[in-house]
């Protein structure tokens, strides 16, 4: 209890690590913070954390046994495990609130993301280099889009931000040439 955040490589190659309790003072996981622990299986996080990075949990025991597909750790929509099929829609599950940075990072073969009301925050990267991406419906309770979240999705057309957004980063949607239409709202 009282620690913040588990800095870059933190338990990074820990293979004997079997499982972790995150406590509820921590905001933030960093790189690779527990990647190459292929022998951790339980996985608590506290709904604490806003932020996920890439590469945090990749290579664990957890995420190794996992089907391909949209990884969820408690609230957190970690990654898109494998590649997804092509002009594939995915639908993040009810009760995400976070989109962990680059959890959908150069999967070329998503066409839609739709997301439920209750994500909080994109994180950074977390859509980048979505090449084929034309449709993402934001939840109502967006509150931040991370930097570079959508950048280099070129066919990304038509972006329509809830009323609860109050953050976007820096070149979130950088190399997005076709986008004609934004509406801001006035919480931004």
């Amino acid at each position: 209890e009282g620690l913040t955040e588990f800095p870059d490589f933190t338990f990074f190659g820990c293979s004997s690590l079997k499982n972790v309790t995150i406590p509820s003072t921590v905001t933030r996981i960093g790189w690779s913070s527990f990647n190459g622990c292929t022998s951790l299986m339980s996985i608590t996080l506290p709904d604490s954390v806003t932020e996920v990075t890439q590469y945090a949990f990749d290579d664990t025991g957890w995420y190794n046994s996992l089907a391909d597909g949209p990884a969820y750790l408690g609230k957190v929509l970690y990654k898109y495990k494998g590649e997804a099929a092509s002009n594939s829609t995915v639908t993040v599950k009810d009760g995400t609130e976070l989109i962990a940075n680059g959890a959908f990072a150069y999967n070329d073969k998503i066409l839609k993301v739709v997301m439920p009301s209750t994500v909080k925050t994109i994180g950074d990267e977390a859509f980048c280099g979505n090449y084929n991406l034309t449709y993402v419906t934001f939840g109502s309770a967006t509150e931040s889009i991370g930097d570079r979240a959508f950048s280099s999705c070129p066919k990304l057309a038509s972006i329509i931000f809830p009323q609860s957004l109050k953050t976007i980063g820096d070149e979130a949607f950088r190399l997005c040439p076709v986008i004609s239409s934004v509406i801001i709202p006035k919480s931004l």
